[in-house]
């Protein structure tokens, strides 16, 4: 979510003010010759312990139903092992497109960080991307992190698995976002990603779908092309697939939490293809 360089003042205020009253991590999708009522969740893929609560109402939800839906399946084995296999595969000489002032800034900033360019020649670029994120959540102990999806897959137990996209896909749109560029802007701003986390996990933790549109459409945070990739696009592929989803059994789908705001966003694209998307506040 935190990615880089300038997002259009006019598109901000937009999607920011068309959820002003409408703040809920789950909602009801109804109508629409549904036969059995759907719900949809946003998550946060990362949580301190400290921070994290399961909601009873997603709890009703999860026992409710029949089937649990994902971005992808992390808890099926074989996803599991193709996203480690993949996070194990450095890109050599990942940085030789930047110059050796911005290479030595890189460095300097994660030595600092307690972390060093060197993990570049052991790792994927986009698990480096994912190590940077989860210092940024600076949970007492790193190994303890909770998980949203996590809790709702054991919660889902017993229950029907599907995946909205493959692993693969998702695998390549990590490799096209963690570019050299995007360390090298990401890192300008490293210090303020600390600050960031804390209220998205806040905006998150008081389902205030609002504040967490303005944090997720910060200028300084999501470019117009990650914003385009990592929302719009799978949001589109997503709601073309999911009416059939939702037809054959009682489902949640569990999705992170920014993929539910904008006009782009779950929540209005669903309302788009007449159904009735309802806030549940309890």
């Amino acid at each position: 979510m935190k990615n880089i360089f300038v997002l259009f003042a006019f598109f901000n205020l937009l999607i920011a003010s068309s959820f002003a009253q409408e703040n809920s991590l789950l909602w009801k999708i109804s109508g629409n010759n549904l036969k059995n009522d759907a719900y949809l969740l946003g998550t946060i893929h990362i949580m301190c312990p400290e921070d994290f609560v399961m909601l009873e109402k997603v709890k009703k939800a999860i026992n409710d139903v029949d089937q649990v839906v994902y971005e992808v399946d992390l808890f099926n084995p074989e996803n599991t092992k193709k996203m480690q296999d993949m996070m194990m595969v450095p890109v050599p000489n990942f940085f030789e497109s930047l110059s050796d002032d911005k290479v030595k800034f890189i460095d300097s900033v994660l030595t600092a960080n307690q972390m060093s360019i060197r993990m570049f020649d052991m790792l994927n670029p986009a698990m480096v991307m994912s190590l940077l994120t989860l210092k940024s959540f600076n949970c007492p102990n790193p190994m303890e992190v909770k998980s949203v999806e996590a809790e709702v897959n054991t919660l889902a137990e017993g229950k029907q698995k599907a995946n909205l996209e493959t692993i693969d896909f998702q695998l390549n749109m990590l490799n096209q976002i963690a570019t050299p560029e995007y360390f090298y802007e990401y890192l300008k701003l490293y210090k303020e990603a600390e600050v960031l986390t804390n209220k998205m996990v806040q905006a998150y933790k008081s389902e205030n779908l609002k504040s967490l549109n303005s944090i997720i459409s910060d200028p300084k945070w999501m470019s117009p092309k990650v914003y385009d990739l990592m929302l719009t696009q799978r949001n589109k592929t997503w709601v073309d697939s999911i009416p059939t989803i939702i037809s054959k059994s009682k489902t949640l789908i569990a999705v992170g939490a920014a993929h539910l705001v904008g006009e782009q966003g779950l929540i209005e694209l669903l309302r788009d293809k007449g159904y009735t998307v309802a806030p549940i506040m309890n």
